[in-house]
């Protein structure tokens, strides 16, 4: 701990007397015992003065980055919100809103006794809990955890996203950063964990966060299921995915967000500045910024080679420079910046390449969590095996990458256990996913009483039996059609409140009768100024269009 300076102006002033004493021109030999009179208490007080300024740099430095780490949660809700339909956008928002509130409350109570608490054992640790009886020493330390604590809990909001149900999230989010993260995080970073015991190197969560988020949400997309309409098969059964975004200017905000946080989250990893770990921090940042040029290049090679060299697709950039990112978070501090631009190319194409692997098996991903968590984390995790001073590729021995390698297959065993259990109890209690009708409509009117006023949509009750059969513009114009932002081709919008497309590529019904019964006040104003609206529909950005 340190221990506060507790000096009289005298004292004070004496020191300060020193220190000028020392830089002055001719001034004789004797250091800081001389220029304050050879007393030894002045010069133990000295030291103590010293020791608690690098104390107050290591803190300062510990808050600042945690306060930025933290601003990453914008970048995760632009991010997701713009990869999303747009009629659910407020509910993903919600989410990474109530990430800080439910794991929050859930790391401060249990998460962070279990992560970090004295007297545990090599499992977990075992007080602290509600944060009682914790040293002032450790306030640092709880506020960085917490920070990667919401961090790992957002990290599935999008693999979830527009079918989990909101409070079942919020208990998700909880359960995941009081227990499935927190554990893992003290086999590797708390001095009685067993994994840190074995020497296993991970500076800033590539296992405990990247892994472990990913396998939390690789687990839900799986078990919720496909979003509705988002797959169809081609003329020779495969699979053809049809995803729904919003905003690409959101996509690309909450990149840019989600980088600048990068270089605190993982340069702030080295938890100080003083006795050297200024270099430290300062190598971790510039490996850090390789990577994401390392992983941006490999996201362009994949979009060009993938699409035949016809187009550059958005979301492969943005995933290939995240990519880079998390692949170098576990050993940006003791890597070679050559070896960090290599890293980050590699995480980059992998991340981009599994996702043709998830379209053949029809799971859904909606903003690639398991290619730039889980894959990139779990190639990141081996890489202090593979190169740095204990690396094979240095050394020759395979000891460290064997470690690195037992620890990640020991945090996702442990994820999975955990987070099935919770998926199982859950679904077979109160059910994971939102009804069907909920899903079409939009999650942020059934969950949130946020309408997005479409003129277009509100339709005429008058004119339902006419177009049940005919789905045509009221005007008699041609049905519209507009171009999808992943895969370009075209797709014919039903217009009309009542239909809708769903994963079988027919006209799915959804009576006025029924969404009255789901909709809010704020509905029922708008339809007052339907007489105003348009007489034929607008293509929106939740039916195929980007803008």
């Amino acid at each position: 701990g340190h221990v506060p300076l507790q000096g009289s102006r005298e004292t004070l002033g004496r020191m300060r007397g020193a220190l000028a004493g020392v830089h002055q021109p001719g001034r004789q030999a004797g250091g800081f015992s001389a220029g304050m009179g050879g007393n030894q208490t002045d010069t133990a007080l000295l030291l103590l003065l010293i020791e608690e300024s690098n104390a107050a740099a290591d803190i300062a430095w510990m808050l600042s980055t945690a306060y930025i780490v933290m601003t990453m949660q914008a970048g995760f809700a632009m991010l997701e919100s713009g990869l999303i339909s747009i009629k659910s956008a407020g509910n993903i928002l919600a989410k990474n809103v109530m990430d800080i509130g439910a794991a929050g409350i859930g790391y401060f109570a249990i998460g962070w006794a279990l992560a970090f608490g004295p007297g545990g054992s090599a499992f977990a640790g075992a007080s602290q809990f509600f944060l009682a009886d914790i040293a002032p020493t450790s306030f640092p330390d709880f506020l960085f955890g917490f920070a990667f604590a919401c961090t790992a809990t957002t990290i599935v909001s999008g693999s979830v996203a527009e079918r989990m149900k909101f409070k079942v999230y919020l208990v998700y989010a909880l359960v995941i950063s009081s227990v499935i993260y927190s554990v893992p995080s003290h086999w590797v970073w708390d001095s009685s964990g067993w994994l840190y015991a074995m020497g296993m190197h991970d500076l800033a969560g590539c296992s405990a966060i990247h892994s472990v988020g990913g396998v939390c949400g690789l687990l839900s997309t799986i078990w919720l299921g496909p979003r509705l309409g988002t797959f169809t098969q081609d003329e020779k059964g495969n699979n053809v995915y049809w995803p729904t975004r919003s905003s690409p200017t959101q996509v690309c905000y909450g990149t840019f967000l989600l980088w600048s946080g990068w270089m605190a989250f993982n340069s702030g990893s080295v938890l100080g500045v003083s006795n050297g770990l200024a270099y430290a921090a300062a190598r971790a940042g510039v490996n850090t910024i390789l990577g994401s040029v390392g992983g941006s290049i490999g996201g362009l090679v994949f979009t060009t080679i993938a699409s035949r060299n016809k187009y550059v697709d958005i979301v492969e950039l943005c995933t290939g420079l995240l990519s880079g990112l998390v692949a170098v978070t576990a050993a940006c501090d003791i890597i070679r910046p050559w070896e960090a631009v290599l890293v980050g190319m590699i995480g980059g194409l992998v991340a981009n390449g599994i996702g043709g692997v998830l379209v053949r098996f029809g799971i859904d991903d909606p903003v690639g969590v398991v290619g730039v968590h889980l894959v990139a984390g779990a190639f990141g995790t081996v890489v202090p095996g593979l190169f740095g001073s204990k690396g094979v590729f240095v050394t020759g021995s395979f000891t460290q990458l064997g470690v690195q390698v037992l620890g990640l297959v020991a945090m996702l065993g442990w994820t999975l256990a955990t987070s099935a259990l919770f998926l199982f109890v859950v679904d077979l209690s109160v059910g994971l996913r939102v009804p069907a009708h909920h899903e079409r409509i939009g999650l942020d009117q059934t969950e949130h009483n946020m309408v997005l006023i479409r003129l277009d949509d509100l339709g005429d009750d008058s004119s339902d039996e006419e177009e049940d059969e005919q789905p045509s513009t009221r005007d008699g114009a041609a049905t519209p059609s507009v171009r999808s932002w992943k895969s370009g081709e075209a797709h014919t919008i039903l217009p009309g409140s009542k239909r809708v497309v769903t994963d079988t590529g027919a006209a799915d019904s959804v009576s006025h009768d029924s969404k009255r019964n789901l909709e809010p006040a704020a509905l029922s104003t708008a339809r007052q100024g339907e007489s105003n609206a348009p007489s034929s529909p607008v293509p929106t950005m939740d039916e195929g269009s980007t803008m």
